[in-house]
């Protein structure tokens, strides 16, 4: 398990722009789909977010498994211990929606997996979603 961190937040402007830099990096995942699962949102404010989430890979490096998208190297990587209390607070949130960062709030987010592109394909819906509901 992973802590993935936009490295230029500092360039985020609009909430739905940085959304949109969310959904690119997972579709260029999409060769390693197979090999990973993530919840990575955006945090705060217009002119004031930051792009943060946990990926779950199949592994113990990331390298192998995020290097096929051309941005990755625009995400730091910090492995989670889950044994270790606030690392399992931010891996927890992240997956319900509910981090929050230097008291910046969840405002929209993107989850990739696999299931979701085998169900892409057998049903049309969208996995890449905005709500708190993976298929609404």
């Amino acid at each position: 398990m992973w802590r993935v961190d936009f490295k230029y937040n500092s360039e985020l402007t609009q909430i739905f722009m940085s959304s949109n830099q969310i959904t690119g990096f997972f579709n260029r995942l999409e060769a390693s789909r197979k090999y990973l699962f993530g919840s990575i949102g955006v945090l705060g404010t217009p002119n004031d977010s930051i792009i943060s989430g946990t990926f779950i890979l199949r592994g113990k490096e990331f390298e192998p498994v995020v290097s096929v998208a051309p941005d990755w190297e625009s995400y730091e990587y910090k492995p989670l211990n889950l044994e270790d209390a606030d690392d399992k607070k931010f891996f927890e949130a992240a997956l319900a929606w509910d981090l929050e960062i230097d008291g910046k709030a969840w405002v929209d987010g993107k989850n990739v997996s696999f299931i979701c592109s085998q169900l892409l394909n057998a049903t049309k819906i969208s996995c890449y979603s905005s709500s708190k509901s993976l298929f609404s």
